[in-house]
């Protein structure tokens, strides 16, 4: 009744798991993508591409050198790309934002040994020779910044060093594309034709050089069908 003493209302909020995103460290609003990007690299390949869809209606793409072939003897090699800016906003700050972590993990496809030596005996010389360093998994990091592109619906970042562990640098160009739509853009359609661009990039991640212009960007978009 209205001349009883009311109680408490006690609400709880159970937050669900973001598909593509994880929360690094709230305090800098700093985000990383849930799982590493996997790219399976062949010796022959001097360009590696990867994407990612991150927030609703946003998605990166990544072109970067064969970090295998700067470093061989290795089978694997682990790159860590910060984006600075692409986080959450900072407490207090809603101008500012925290940076974006992706991990990209490449990995040697197929047989690594050359055709030419087919032998027995040279392939055994070769494996007791470098099978230390060639199992052994390299950690690079890459630092991307470029605040004059934020708020712009496409954003580019580039950079032509990565860094290991132990600090020496690795000479390994860079580039990373965020392509946010406009508000209001229907979710389906973007996902489509993001799914589209990342497919082509990796296809031929030398020829296609959509990154450049923004206006192909647009054009996409409004080809696919909703």
């Amino acid at each position: 009744s209205l001349m009883t003493t009311p109680g408490d209302l006690v609400v709880i909020f159970r937050h669900k798991q973001h598909a593509y995103l994880r929360q690094a460290t709230a305090a800098t609003g700093a985000l990383q993508l849930a799982a590493p990007l996997i790219v399976h690299a062949k010796a022959t390949d001097s360009v590696l591409t990867a994407w990612s869809p991150t927030f609703k209606g946003q998605m990166l793409l990544l072109r970067f050198q064969n970090p295998l072939l700067a470093l061989a003897p290795s089978k694997s090699c682990s790159i860590t790309f910060m984006i600075e800016g692409e986080g959450l906003p900072l407490p207090g700050s809603a101008s500012k934002r925290g940076p974006l972590a992706v991990v990209v993990n490449i990995h040697l496809h197929g047989n690594w040994l050359a055709p030419s030596l087919g032998v027995k005996s040279c392939k055994e010389t070769l494996m007791r020779r470098q099978m230390k360093a060639f199992n052994h998994q390299l950690n690079l990091k890459v630092n991307l910044s470029n605040p004059a592109v934020l708020g712009f619906p496409v954003r580019r970042y580039a950079s032509d060093l990565a860094k290991e562990r132990s600090g020496a640098k690795v000479r390994l160009s860079s580039l990373l594309l965020v392509w946010e739509a406009a508000p209001g853009t229907d979710e389906v359609a973007f996902s489509k034709a993001a799914a589209a661009l990342g497919h082509h990039a990796k296809l031929n991640p030398i020829g296609f050089a959509w990154h450049c212009h923004r206006g192909l960007l647009r054009l996409a978009l409004a080809e696919v069908p909703a």
